[in-house]
């Protein structure tokens, strides 16, 4: 039978499929060294934060300019 013949055709054809690489062994995982105490940050004075104006989405609302868009 010829379906016979092709999956041989297709396996005796590896030389134009490139052969995976063999996976390299995992090296040894390297001690961790000691964590270096951390140096202490200096403080800085934080200016307050604005307050953050309100999404558009509740400022469309309120203007009057987009009342056509909400339907009111």
């Amino acid at each position: 039978p010829v379906s016979a013949v092709q999956p041989v055709e297709v396996i005796s054809q590896p030389a134009m499929v490139e052969p995976e690489p063999e996976p390299e062994p995992e090296p040894e995982p390297e001690p961790e060294p000691e964590p270096e105490p951390e140096p202490e940050p200096e403080p800085e004075p934080e200016p307050e934060p604005e307050p953050e104006p309100e999404p558009n989405q509740d400022l469309m609302v309120f203007d009057p300019n987009h009342h056509e868009l909400i339907g009111l």
